[in-house]
């Protein structure tokens, strides 16, 4: 028991108080965390489909060269 005065905190009570801190503090950890984590997987799929699309059209413009020298 914590004696401060005439309040007195006893542990049990300080324990509950700490988890119903804690646990909505740490749900918002995991919300920031995933957001972050999500961005920047979004970010670098981005990046991979311009990479892709970009060699999809040097492929389409291979084939309809070589298609117009073959007509």
């Amino acid at each position: 028991m914590l004696e401060f005065g005439r309040v007195t905190l006893e542990w049990g009570t300080l324990l509950w108080q700490l988890i119903f801190f804690l646990l909505p503090l740490s749900l918002f950890i995991f919300v920031i965390y995933f957001l972050v984590k999500a961005l920047a997987y979004m970010n670098a799929k981005k990046q991979m489909d311009q990479e892709r699309n970009q060699k999809l059209d040097t492929l389409v413009r291979m084939l309809e060269q070589k298609q117009q020298r073959n007509e």
